[in-house]
């Protein structure tokens, strides 16, 4: 994300000077909430696949890799299927029910963060 920022001029200081979201660092309880998360952010590069190709249509668009959403690149269906695999071994109701919770904390928290413009104590 930091090339990709830099590729669309910004430099140092006004990275720096960017919101971060400390809150994020709670919603890993554990192995279960771990896939949870992972879940989320994982799952969002098939969008990101979307969004650069639209992206990359666009005359002035001057990144030509957008490793913020295209991570994987080729390699994005191959990854999330590797992903999957994991997840639906999980071990138990409980880490199941726990790697669900993760996936909602972590949705909930991203949509206090960027969604209704709210910021979430740092």
């Amino acid at each position: 994300m930091r090339n990709d920022l830099l590729d669309l001029g910004h430099d140092d200081a006004s990275l720096n000077a960017l919101p971060r979201c400390s809150a994020a660092a709670d919603l890993v309880q554990g192995r279960g909430s771990a896939f949870g998360v992972m879940y989320v952010l994982e799952g969002s590069t098939l969008g990101g696949k979307v969004i650069t190709k639209a992206l990359k249509r666009q005359a002035d668009w001057p990144i030509t890799r957008a490793s913020y959403f295209d991570p994987y690149q080729e390699e994005t269906g191959p990854m999330w299927r590797d992903f999957t695999v994991r997840l639906n071994a999980l071990s138990g109701r409980a880490e199941q029910t726990q790697a669900i919770a993760g996936a909602n904390s972590c949705f909930e928290l991203m949509y206090r963060w960027l969604g209704d413009g709210q910021r979430v104590a740092a």
